[in-house]
């Protein structure tokens, strides 16, 4: 007896939303009941690169599928949607469905990819910053439109926010960060348009910051990034980006990447007091400064790149790895830790035709090592001339 076709409708459709697109649609072959089941589950997802079939065939069927929910009334849980290029068709279907889709109650997941980033950034309809049922918003490839002053965003519920390759202006995303109130996630990479980043108004949930600069081609001004989350757990920045932390207290802050970002010397005179639970830092080839003091009872991993000579005079106590990364050039590192665990790994590298003084060179290495004597280090010199 086939009990599992007997349980009420609101149940099986629960069940196939653990199961992808694909398999869900698969099961209209078990029985009658199950005919429909698997093209109105709460998950609405699909995917161009695995449409065996051209665009308009694609949007066809979504469309029917869309009818079908909207004429059932049933609630879409998650939407995901991955186009390529976009088309007459395309912008047709989306002004038609997003509407219907981002105000609906039971709405948790909107996710909209545009893969091919040739169609000059699509923009989304405003009345997606309406959606306050909202938990998880992705996009990509698209840009997202000026926000009327008198208007309001109304992410109430919003946790996670992700955009990729997505234009958008600075008031645009400090006004979407001022009504998030649950933040917890904001991931950027490769947006255009943001010149000033500001995270200042999501201050009670916020725990992750991402944001990637490298994907992008470089601009005539690097933006800058002004962060005041003291719920923030990590923090990582990579590109060329001005990171303005001062007198910023992050007391939950455990772990910290910086790649590419321009510092300053006064970066880094208050990791003691604003920093006292990181456990793990990553500073890979930062610039604008040329001699930094840290101080820390906390950090455990340490990682240091750099391209430029530099002067550090380090003092973490109970640090168990630390990793040095040189390009040309050998930094001058005092350092101090009562830690008899301690790990420490030399990677340098040579690969530029610039000419150097062989005897100085194993001098400053010799200092190094004598720096880092105190614990288990292993040595790896790559030379590509």
């Amino acid at each position: 007896m086939d009990r599992i076709s007997e349980l009420p409708q609101h149940i099986l459709q629960h069940i196939l939303s653990f199961l992808s697109q694909r398999e869900a649609i698969q099961t209209c072959v078990l029985s009658k009941s199950w005919r429909y089941l698997g093209s109105t589950r709460p998950n609405f997802e699909f995917r161009e690169r695995y449409f065996n079939a051209d665009k308009q065939t694609f949007l066809s069927v979504m469309d029917k599928i869309l009818h079908r929910y909207h004429d059932q009334k049933i609630s879409v849980q998650k939407f995901l949607v991955e186009m390529s290029m976009v088309d007459f068709e395309s912008i047709s279907f989306l002004e038609k469905w997003i509407p219907l889709v981002v105000l609906n109650k039971g709405i948790n997941t909107f996710s909209l990819s545009f893969l091919s980033y040739t169609s000059a950034h699509i923009a989304l309809p405003t009345v997606v910053y309406k959606a306050e049922f909202l938990k998880e918003l992705s996009l990509e490839g698209c840009k997202l439109s000026q926000i009327n002053p008198l208007d309001e965003v109304l992410f109430k519920h919003l946790k996670d926010l992700s955009l990729t390759y997505v234009y958008i202006a600075d008031d645009t995303f400090e006004k979407i960060m001022s009504g998030c109130p649950l933040i917890e996630y904001v991931n950027l990479e490769g947006c255009e348009g943001l010149k000033t980043i500001k995270v200042n108004k999501a201050r009670h949930n916020l725990k992750e910051f991402y944001f990637d600069d490298y994907m992008i081609s470089k601009k005539e001004d690097d933006p800058s990034i002004e962060i005041d989350a003291p719920t923030l757990e990590s923090i990582s920045i990579m590109g060329c980006t001005n990171w303005f932390h001062h007198h910023k207290n992050f007391p939950y802050l455990k772990c910290l990447h910086l790649d590419n970002v321009r510092l300053s010397t006064k970066s880094f005179g208050s990791f003691s007091f604003d920093y006292p639970c990181l456990e793990e830092l990553d500073l890979l080839f930062c610039h604008g400064f040329k001699e930094f003091r840290l101080l820390s009872r906390s950090i455990k991993h340490l990682t240091i790149a750099v391209d430029r000579s530099i002067k550090a005079a380090i003092d973490v106590t109970n640090i168990l790895h630390f990793k040095i990364i040189s390009n040309n050039v050998l930094p001058s590192i005092s350092f101090t830790t009562t830690s008899s665990e301690r790990k420490s790994h030399i990677h340098l590298l040579n690969r530029s035709n610039i000419y150097i003084d062989a005897s100085s060179w194993f001098l400053k290495l010799n200092e190094l090592l004598k720096a880092l004597s105190h614990s288990e280090v292993s040595l790896h010199i790559e030379d590509h001339p």
